[in-house]
């Protein structure tokens, strides 16, 4: 009986500590920001090579949430001409794809994303940006808190 009350008088004092500890963590909802990634893509092209930043400005459409829908559903759709931009959200550990309806998780600040694309996360104040390297280019892919 006196083990009873410790208990209850326990969770009434501490139960945020309490809550917080088990409860799942909520996500930080971004979306790609291709307004500025395409305005300033010679800004979001770090490697210096001469077609590198056309490869970057082309490496944008796997952010449109129409092609990650046609990935989703194994479907060759082709891209319209307007795109709208993909929205993740961005947990500790992990990478929710809302428009892939998957998750990846986050090791050693990278992510795989699909068919094997390996992603960089960085995390700048409110800003995520998406390193991601194919050959000999490099692109800084921004997202922006929603």
């Amino acid at each position: 009986m006196y083990f009873k009350k410790i208990i209850t008088i326990f969770f009434c004092l501490f139960p945020v500590s309490l809550v917080a500890n088990t409860a799942l963590e909520t996500g930080t909802k971004y979306t790609f920001n291709e307004e500025d990634y395409y305005k300033n893509i010679e800004q979001y092209t770090l490697s210096n090579g001469e077609d590198d930043s056309f490869a970057c400005r082309i490496s944008g459409i796997l952010f449109a949430k129409e092609a990650l829908n046609a990935h989703r559903d194994n479907t060759s759709q082709g891209i319209e001409s307007e795109t709208s931009p993909t929205v993740i959200n961005l947990y500790k550990d992990k990478i929710e794809w809302i428009d892939l309806d998957e998750v990846t998780m986050i090791i050693d600040g990278s992510t795989n994303f699909i068919e094997g694309i390996n992603l960089e996360v960085i995390l700048e104040n409110d800003v995520l940006f998406f390193g991601y390297k194919y050959k000999e280019f490099h692109c800084k892919i921004p997202f922006s808190k929603v």
